[in-house]
């Protein structure tokens, strides 16, 4: 558990480092970014505040140089982009005058934006040549020093010639595009999340041996210690309860045997006196019953149960179960069936684990079905030829939440029938065990107020060749 544990927090923590990290070298790139367009926004503020110290001359006389903000920031632009095979800057609008200045798909959407939003920035990841970069791209407003080449009237020419687009002050001017490669910021942040891991795997490593050494100390030697204690009480009390059911099959054989021979007598017997020796008999193989299920069970739990594996014909164990489950059925009134379909396998397992298995069910099934109804027995195999023997019954049937429940050792259902009869508990539970360790499945399913079905699957393999 505790590695369990271990191991899922380590990989929260790694998935969480990288996505932090990952955040942190796009808030870096967006930061450079910002601050290379505010040193650009500078030079463009430079050149359009000293245009008239660049346009006229010493004598006060006004000589157009073509030296403006747009051509001064373009240029420092350029230099900056050729100077480095990563970073890019460029100025773009739409409708430009140089088709250098076209704005692509990213830069439209930015306009775009602009536009609908009123942002000043806009900025996400994309990819350039292949490579991973940050994008950035700011709005760039009509200044006054901008009237004189692109405002009013429109269509009229400016001092360099060109067409006047009649911009307004204030307006959209276009936008300065700048592309910052995450390489090196990625890169940082990747060995700084491989150094916070190591931290951390280190401090885990230190924690789950300390954890260890803790639990082995205070947790698992005690727990030892207590379990094996505990194993020897529950051997002990094993014991105790296999000596005492061992010794009350004697007396119990003998009240049944005793019935017999007196139920068997020629004399003639009172119709009282017969119902009560009946009554004593019946009781006394049920309670002979309970003693059989419970040494079983202590056997199968203490491992002493040994089961062997032969070739075993299921009908000859159904025959065996109805020999005994008759004189129950026909004393209740209760239609008791058995059948088997043409062709079933001999089954290689334990002939007396499925005898007490199939006995366990039909007798439970007598028990919870009412006068009148009836419990069937079949064999059958299926396409795959997988053999299910399956006890159904039209009895009072086992709520959802109680199907699970019936298996447990003294577990019971909630309902109770409308005699009120009520097992041991330990029936379901030694048959389940059984089923286990003869490779066999014990399945119930179940309708409340319509009955029951418990269905005993054999695989394949533990199938023989069929009978002659």
């Amino acid at each position: 558990m505790v590695a369990a544990v271990v191991v899922a927090a380590s990989t929260i923590y790694v998935a969480w480092s990288i996505v932090v990290q990952d955040a942190a070298a796009d808030q870096a790139a967006l930061l450079e970014a910002r601050t290379i367009d505010l040193q650009m926004q500078a030079a463009w503020r430079y050149i359009g505040g000293i245009q008239d110290e660049i346009n006229y001359d010493a004598d006060g006389s006004y000589n157009f140089k073509g030296i403006y903000c747009a051509t001064a920031a373009k240029r420092i632009a350029k230099d900056f982009t050729d100077s480095s095979s990563d970073y890019a800057i460029r100025y773009v609008r739409n409708n430009p005058r140089n088709p250098e200045d076209e704005p692509d798909a990213f830069e439209t959407e930015a306009l775009q934006a602009f536009r609908n939003s009123g942002t000043t920035e806009y900025y996400g990841k994309d990819v350039v040549n292949g490579q991973p970069v940050f994008r950035y791209v700011s709005l760039l407003t009509v200044e006054k020093s901008c009237l004189s080449c692109h405002g009013e009237p429109a269509g009229s020419r400016d001092e360099t010639g060109s067409y006047r687009e009649g911009f307004k002050e204030g307006g959209i001017a276009g936008a300065a595009s700048i592309v910052v490669p995450l390489s090196a910021h990625r890169e940082e942040a990747l060995a700084k999340s491989v150094l916070t891991i190591a931290f951390f795997s280190i401090m885990l490593a230190v924690t789950i041996v300390l954890v260890r050494w803790a639990l082995k100390k205070w947790v698992i030697d005690p727990a030892d210690e207590t379990n094996a204690r505990l194993e020897e009480d529950n051997a002990a009390k094993t014991d105790f309860l296999t000596l005492v059911s061992h010794e009350l099959k004697t007396p119990l054989s003998s009240i049944i045997a005793f019935a017999d021979i007196w139920q068997s007598s020629e004399k003639e017997r009172p119709p009282d006196e017969q119902y009560l020796v009946e009554e004593v008999r019946d009781n006394s193989k049920v309670l002979l019953g309970m003693v059989n299920n419970i040494i079983d069970m202590a056997r199968v739990e203490s491992g002493k149960y040994k089961t062997s594996a032969e070739e075993v014909d299921i009908v000859d164990i159904m025959n065996a179960v109805k020999a005994t489950a008759d004189p129950l059925a026909i004393k209740k009134g209760i239609s008791l069936w058995f059948e088997a379909m043409p062709g079933i396998p001999i089954v290689l397992t334990d002939w007396e684990a499925v005898r007490k298995i199939l006995t366990n069910l039909v007798g439970n099934a007598l028990k919870f079905t009412d006068a009148g109804g009836s419990v069937t027995v079949s064999a059958k195999t299926d396409a795959a030829g997988t053999l299910t023997v399956e006890v159904s019954d039209t009895g009072c049937g086992i709520a959802q939440e109680d199907l699970a429940l019936i298996f447990d050792r003294f577990g019971q259902a909630s309902s109770t029938h409308p005699e009120g009869e009520q097992g041991s508990g330990l029936g379901l539970s030694l048959s389940r065990q059984l089923a286990a360790m003869i490779g066999a499945t014990l399945e119930v399913t179940s309708q409340p107020g319509e009955g029951s079905t418990f269905s005993l699957r054999f695989p394949v393999s533990a199938n023989a060749p069929h009978k002659d």
